[in-house]
C-alpha cells in the first residue's frame, strides 16, 4: 500500500516537473488543479479504505460469497460514485479555479486539464478501490506493483505526450493528463485481469 501511494505521489510530482519545463503559465495550471486532483483522488481511496475494511471482516468471519458480492456492489457503488462527483464538480469548476483565484489565461489551460483528466477518474478509482479489495482478500504485494506500474507508465508516457517527439510538438500540459488516463486505465484493466 505504502509503495503504491507513494509511486501515485511522486508521479504527480514528475509530472509537475515536466510541466515546469512548459512555463510559468503551465506550472501555475497545474498547481489550480492540485486541489481538487487531491480531493478526488483521496475520496476514491476512502472509498477502497472503507469497502476493504468490509470485505476483510466478512473473509474473516468465513462468509467468502457475501465477500464476493460486497466486493461487486463496491464497485458498482464506485463507479456511480464518481460519475455523480464528475458531473457536479466538472460543472462547478470553472466556479472553483475563480474562488481559488486563478487568473482568466490560468484557469482556462487549468480547465482544459481538468475536462481531459476527468476521463481518466474514473479508471484511477476502480483500481484503487479493486486493488484495496486485494488486500482486503490477503494479497498484499500486488495491488502495490500496479500502482507502481501505473505510476512508471504516467512518468514514461509524459515526456512525449506532453513536448512531443520528432516533428510532433505535443499536447502540452493537456499531454500531463493523457498521460494519467493512459496509465490508469492501464491499471484498471490490469487490476481487473488479476
Amino acid at each position: 500500500m505504502v509503495m503504491g501511494l507513494v509511486t501515485v505521489m511522486g508521479a504527480d510530482l514528475i509530472e509537475a516537473v515536466y510541466v515546469s519545463l512548459l512555463g510559468t503559465d503551465e506550472l501555475a495550471a497545474l498547481g489550480f488543479t492540485f486541489p481538487i486532483v487531491m480531493l478526488l483522488q483521496s475520496m476514491t481511496m476512502g472509498l477502497g479504505v472503507g469497502a476493504s475494511s468490509v470485505v476483510a471482516r466478512k473473509i474473516g468471519a468465513d462468509q467468502r460469497v457475501r465477500a464476493k458480492l460486497i466486493i461487486s456492489h463496491s464497485l458498482v457503488i464506485t463507479v456511480i460514485f464518481v460519475g455523480i462527483v464528475i458531473l457536479v464538480v466538472s460543472t462547478q469548476i470553472s466556479q472553483i479555479f475563480d474562488v481559488l483565484g486563478a487568473e482568466e489565461n490560468i484557469k482556462l489551460m487549468a480547465l482544459e486539464f481538468m475536462r481531459v483528466w476527468f476521463y481518466g477518474l474514473p479508471f484511477f478509482a476502480v483500481a484503487m478501490v479493486a486493488t484495496s479489495l486485494m488486500r482486503a482478500a490477503g494479497d498484499v504485494s500486488t495491488p502495490g506493483y500496479l500502482m507502481a506500474a501505473g505510476s512508471f507508465l504516467q512518468v514514461l508516457f509524459g515526456p512525449a505526450l506532453i513536448f512531443g517527439f520528432s516533428d510532433w510538438d505535443g499536447f502540452g500540459l493537456k499531454g500531463a493528463a493523457i498521460a494519467f488516463i493512459v496509465a490508469r486505465t492501464t491499471t484498471f484493466f490490469l487490476a481487473i485481469y488479476f
